[in-house]
């Protein structure tokens, strides 16, 4: 069974328990910025991000500085990932 879905940034919790909850495989995978396994988040282009990174990502102000982080984290996306 395939589940496609989406999840727009800026959502409360509760669609995001939703948009889980539709996923029938909680598959573990390896979040792009916390660089932590986990099972729940969104794909963004080639990235899984978790939950809580996109929660954190979200609420954090241009003026604080986690935002370059995640800035940086970010511009990783376009990168390839070919290794020889």
């Amino acid at each position: 069974m395939l589940c496609i879905y989406s999840v727009r940034l800026g959502e409360n919790e509760n669609k995001l328990t939703e948009v889980e909850e539709m996923n029938p495989i909680n598959a573990i995978e390896l979040c792009g910025i916390c660089e932590e396994k986990k099972s729940a988040g969104i794909h963004l282009y080639k990235i899984f991000i978790c939950s809580e990174c996109e929660r954190n990502m979200i609420h954090t102000e241009p003026r604080e500085e986690k935002y370059q982080y995640y800035l940086q984290k970010l511009k990783n996306i376009n990168h390839s990932r070919l290794y020889s």
